[in-house]
């Protein structure tokens, strides 16, 4: 990069002019006396959209990977994972389940009922929240029945968990409430 140089130019450099740019040819005097060939590079307003979100991305990209690294999350473990709904079912499950020993803890106050119901009233009603707005992430982005139907069952094993993790809390056998999710609701 030049001195002075803005990240928008060092960045354009490195870019081939896509398809629909334009040379036009002239001639300018430049420092030293030195002619160009060619002074400017006209690009249609796709082109130009197209090269400054490829910017943008890469910098905000970069800044979101800062983030992750900085709070110690390597994504690329991710790659190897289970995906079914089984398996991302019971991570949501653990992770939920994990809080309740901290719940308590913030919560001695209460009694041991209320403790429960409170938690699972908490639990339940982030799970339904976020399950909604990937839904309606899922179905902005048009991703088709298949992955819809993916999520529900992905839903429908972590309620069947919570059921039974709600069930023995209370020292019972079976299951708790039930979580209500609408899955085609707008």
């Amino acid at each position: 990069m030049r001195v002075n140089e803005s990240p928008m130019e060092a960045t354009l450099q490195g870019l081939a002019p896509p398809p629909a740019a334009r040379l036009e040819a002239g001639h300018s005097r430049r420092s030293g006396g030195s002619r160009s060939a060619v002074d400017s590079l006209t690009l249609s307003s796709e082109a130009v959209l197209r090269i400054t979100s490829e910017a943008l991305e890469a910098e905000f990209g970069a800044k979101i990977a800062a983030k992750f690294d900085a709070a110690g999350i390597d994504l690329s473990q991710g790659a190897g994972l289970d995906w079914s709904p089984e398996a991302t079912a019971q991570r949501i499950f653990d992770f939920s389940a994990g809080m309740f020993e901290i719940w308590k803890s913030q919560n001695e106050d209460m009694s041991e009922k209320d403790q429960i119901d409170t938690f699972e009233e908490t639990i339940r009603g982030a799970i339904g929240e976020g399950y909604g707005s990937a839904i309606d992430t899922l179905k902005a982005m048009e991703v088709g029945e298949e992955v819809l139907s993916v999520s529900e069952k992905t839903m429908s094993a972590l309620a069947s968990m919570l059921d039974d993790f709600f069930g023995k809390l209370r020292g019972g056998d079976g299951p708790g409430a039930v979580l209500e999710v609408d899955p085609v609701a707008d």
